[in-house]
């Protein structure tokens, strides 16, 4: 319960800390190891991704049968190996994202339900392993989830309580 009195924290930024504690008797204990975060992305003007979609999805917004996933691929070439990466990424509706064929994360219909009126919330991922000198692609599935698909139940009826049709925001 120690306030941080550090430098300004900012976007992305990477932080280290360790501790250690005293005893009743006033001995030290040894340091922890070296332990660290980042920042995620504080400002809106941060983001320099853009929102994408699957332009089939986007030129047939009221349709009313559950879209499948959309794909949606990029391919990209490094010149050198890289010495971190680090992808933010976020839906308007639900999404996976894979870099090299391999998953960025663990998440399970990420990014979990949310006010959409208010807020997206996003993932971040240090995915410095799964990028090689050469050749790379970064591909996503993305499907409605609650954004534009049923929520559920009485309060929330039907379809597009939030939007249309499924978008992606990843940034790396």
């Amino acid at each position: 319960q120690i306030t941080y009195a550090g430098k300004p924290l900012g976007s992305g930024m990477r932080c280290f800390w360790k501790v250690r504690s005293w005893d009743r008797h006033g001995k030290a204990s040894d340091w922890s190891p070296v332990a660290e975060w980042s920042m995620g992305l504080l400002k809106r003007s941060d983001w320099k991704g853009k929102w994408i979609a699957d332009p089939e999805l986007a030129a047939f917004p009221d349709k009313h049968a559950p879209e499948p996933a959309a794909m949606l691929r990029k391919t990209f070439r490094l010149r050198k190996a890289v010495a971190r990466a680090t992808v933010y990424a976020t839906a308007a509706g639900v999404y996976d994202l894979q870099i090299n064929g391999q998953s960025v994360a663990n998440h399970i219909l990420a990014p979990e339900w949310t006010n959409y009126e208010q807020r997206f919330q996003y993932q971040t991922s240090d995915v410095t392993a799964l990028l090689t000198k050469g050749d790379n692609a970064i591909g996503a599935r993305l499907a409605e989830g609650w954004y534009a698909g049923p929520i559920g139940g009485n309060q929330f009826p039907g379809r597009h309580h939030y939007g249309p049709y499924p978008m992606l925001l990843a940034q790396l």
